[in-house]
């Protein structure tokens, strides 16, 4: 189950392309701030080492993508690899967002830049960790740290112990040999499974026939090494050999854990199909889409009289999709309806939303609401508006994306869509195209 060369050569393409307008985008907001009035001399000193060092880290993170494609790494592993990396640009960006949001209030320039680094930032963490597939990082972190560094090596020095004192034999060295290759090969299938997964969308029958495939390995790995431990060639391997066990029982474990969104083509779109183009859609990151449909579902579920915020008289685009909202132009009367509907919405502050001209908010329900921010005012004489929709879980309306979770992105994690997509199960919002997330656990 190899992965297609072609899409891994997208993935490092796109990753670069993404953070190099990151950096670019980190320029211009340095020029910004400099020339940005209100500022102390030691929060100026700050924004410029922050900017620096936030420079830095992608220039180490492109840095680290050349070697990894050099080396050939599995995109799983390499995002494994790249969480610190991540992690130390999102301390000086939140830095710079703490010190720089509240003079963007008076000064639209500065709120412009905020707001490009904000959405760089966002398009670069969905370039890096495109994968919605939750749990694939605990799967291969036992292979990635625990079986390649510290297991498998002891082979060899406990080969090189026991030939240095004279105990060693051509049979016992390939019967060790034959034993540490029967180990790896079946690790490095599993690997290849859970790139895939990670980088190519899989049908849920491919999934369930993968699941149960490595598992069924897994587990006889683990039986093997527990045989070899009681043949005498294989005389002082106990230790290795148990924990070569307890990471295959721990992996077929973890496979009872991934969570899988299961996409819709562009073509089973149903109404949200007209909404938004085929090639944007197509190439969006899982964790893009998966906010996408969120989002749009609950639109659809939401009333205004006769129709809904999807209807086609709003003549609605969706322009633009980040991993925690949408970006849409409508016709104006979307809002002018909204606005008269005070029963379903409530104004409430726009924050630093880019399109902050005034805000809406679902009353109910009290989890998962809806909540519209729009520009331009909307006078008698409007006819398009530009909206920012998004799904409230209880975040901060005056702080950007990076200091609330940003950092579950640029890390992997998916935990908020997934929270969206229960709540509104529970709230039996029905689901655009027949999205679905396949749960693993079911195959035990």
């Amino acid at each position: 189950m190899a992965v297609d060369p072609g899409v891994v050569e997208a993935y490092y393409a796109t990753a670069r392309g993404r953070l190099d307008d990151l950096d670019t985008t980190l320029q211009t907001l340095a020029r910004c701030l400099r020339r940005a009035s209100g500022f102390s001399d030691d929060e100026s000193v700050t924004l410029e080492a922050s900017g620096v060092a936030a420079r830095e880290a992608i220039a180490q993170l492109l840095a680290t993508l050349d070697i990894l494609e050099r080396t050939g790494l599995g995109v799983v592993d390499l995002q494994g690899r790249m969480k610190k990396e991540t992690r130390q640009l999102v301390t000086p960006l939140r830095r710079i967002d703490a010190l720089a949001s509240t003079r963007a209030k008076t000064d639209g320039t500065l709120a412009r830049r905020l707001h490009e680094l904000e959405e760089h930032t966002q398009f670069a963490a969905g370039a890096l960790f495109p994968s919605s597939v939750h749990g694939l990082d605990q799967v291969n972190d036992l292979i990635l740290f625990k079986l390649r560094p510290l297991v498998l090596p002891r082979f060899n020095r406990e080969v090189d112990r026991q030939t240095q004192k004279g105990t060693w034999n051509d049979e016992r060295r390939s019967a060790v040999e034959a034993a540490h290759e029967e180990i790896e090969k079946p690790f490095r299938n599993l690997t290849r499974f859970l790139n895939r997964l990670a980088v190519e969308p899989v049908d849920a029958a491919t999934i369930r026939q993968g699941v149960r495939s490595h598992r069924a390995v897994m587990a006889a790995v683990a039986k093997m090494a527990r045989t070899l431990r009681q043949r005498p060639h294989f005389s002082g391997f106990g230790g290795i050999l148990g924990d070569v066990r307890a990471i295959a029982l721990a992996a077929r474990k973890g496979l009872l854990r991934l969570e899988v969104p299961l996409f819709p083509a562009w073509e089973k779109l149903g109404p949200l199909r007209p909404l938004i183009t085929k090639d944007l859609y197509d190439h969006l990151a899982g964790v893009q889409k998966f906010a996408l449909l969120n989002i749009t579902a609950r639109m659809l579920a939401t009333g205004l009289g006769d129709r809904n915020l999807l209807a086609s008289d709003f003549k609605i685009v969706i322009w633009q999709v980040f991993p925690d909202r949408i970006y849409l132009q409508a016709d104006a009367k979307l809002i002018r309806e909204v606005r008269k509907n005070t029963a379903l919405f409530k104004t409430a502050p726009a924050g630093l939303h880019r399109f902050s001209a005034g805000s809406y908010k679902q009353r109910r329900p009290s989890r998962g609401g809806l909540q519209l921010s729009y520009a331009p005012e909307v006078e008698d004489s409007t006819t398009t508006v530009n909206i920012d929709a998004d799904i409230d879980l209880f975040k901060r309306p005056f702080s950007h994306f990076f200091a609330e979770v940003l950092v579950n992105h640029l890390t992997g994690s998916t935990t908020s869509q997934y929270r969206v997509h229960d709540i509104l199960a529970d709230q039996q919002v029905p689901p655009i195209g027949g999205f679905e997330v396949l749960h693993t656990a079911a195959l035990a």
